[in-house]
């Protein structure tokens, strides 16, 4: 079973992207901060990072930042969400963007991008 970390200060949009990725199998860890994301990484190597832009105590940026300066996580993929402008997105060029509002749809195709061989999702 796949881990996905989710770090998100939304209470309602992290229980929702929860929700979603555990009826559909993977396994999910939540943190509502930057700070509390790392506290997790270092615990668990998921195998996805699924992670909001703007958030207090650590936002993504610098958490993101920080993850990928360490080699043990520098191949684990990133999705970053974000309400901000898509300005946003060429600060990241090695993470997936998607904006809120986003489609379930849309989010599950990415994870699943990541986390399913291509052989296996013909």
């Amino acid at each position: 079973m796949k881990t996905i970390a989710v770090i998100e200060d939304d209470i309602a949009i992290l229980e929702l992207i929860r929700d979603v990725l555990e009826d559909v199998g993977y396994h999910v860890l939540t943190a509502k901060d930057g700070q509390e994301g790392l506290a997790c990484l270092a615990l668990v190597r998921p195998d996805l990072i699924i992670c909001d832009i703007m958030m207090p105590a650590l936002d993504g940026r610098k958490m993101c930042h920080i993850v990928r300066a360490n080699p043990h996580y520098e191949d684990v993929p990133i999705i970053l969400i974000s309400a901000a402008n898509q300005r946003l997105k060429r600060q990241f060029p090695n993470s997936t963007f998607l904006l809120k509002p986003f489609n379930i749809q849309d989010l599950l195709a990415t994870v699943n991008h990541f986390l399913i061989p291509a052989s296996s999702a013909a």
